[in-house]
């Protein structure tokens, strides 16, 4: 195994997909946490994806945060689908996805 040690592209490819499935989550969970906040600093709610949704979509401003938060578990789903496809042996890998679960648990958590 050791996909990333040896530089086995499938895995290394689904991994990236993975790292950025977190990423994304953590600016989406960032922006429904932080959003009044930044809306009183920035003065602007149309950078943020609950606003833009408000804004753009015509949505409640709760609609808007339902929307943003069905749109983060997507992502949680899709990073599931997505590290169930890594060889389970390989254990760079694995350990790199238990980041990410953490990652997922803090947010969710904080």
């Amino acid at each position: 195994a050791g996909g990333l040690a040896y530089g086995k592209s499938r895995d290394s490819d689904i991994l990236s997909q993975c790292l950025y499935q977190t990423a994304l989550h953590a600016a989406i969970l960032n922006d429904i946490f932080s959003y009044e906040k930044q809306v009183n600093i920035e003065m602007d709610r149309f950078n943020y994806v609950c606003g833009v949704s408000h804004h753009d979509q015509s949505l409640s401003f709760n609609d808007a945060v339902i929307q943003t938060v069905n749109r983060a578990n997507e992502i949680v789903r899709t990073h599931n689908k997505l590290s169930a496809m890594i060889d389970p042996e390989d254990a760079v890998a694995q350990s790199i996805l238990q980041s990410h679960r953490r990652w997922f648990a803090g947010h969710i958590e904080w």
